[in-house]
């Protein structure tokens, strides 16, 4: 069973579908415990996603979050995750209101 735990863990998890009510459960985080969790959703969703109370189930667990709405394009590089929006900034783009304007990374990510 440890090693089937074991095999489940992840640095990196995107939130399946993009953070509706139903996902992810309470075992599921902890069998894969993420260092990082990706919510691919659309600028403005109309359908609400993701749900607050998904988010807030990561931040519960100290998960990071990195959002497409927020963060544009990402990637994982050395242990954190890096949004491009942020990293290379242009004065039209929109800042979200709980965006900070630093730092570029969302790590870098404790270790499980």
């Amino acid at each position: 069973r440890a090693t089937a735990r074991a095999a489940l863990r992840r640095d990196v998890l995107v939130v399946p579908p993009p953070g509706s009510r139903t996902s992810p459960t309470d075992a599921f985080l902890d069998a894969v415990h993420p260092r990082v969790a990706v919510i691919q959703v659309g600028y403005r969703s109309r359908y609400g996603h993701p749900a607050p109370d998904v988010v807030a189930r990561y931040a519960a667990r100290g998960i990071p979050v990195v959002r497409s709405d927020h963060c544009g394009a990402w990637r994982w590089d050395g242990g954190s995750a890096q949004c491009t929006r942020t990293l290379r900034r242009r004065y039209w783009q929109w800042r979200g209101a709980r965006e900070p304007l630093t730092p570029a990374r969302v790590g870098p990510v404790p270790d499980p």
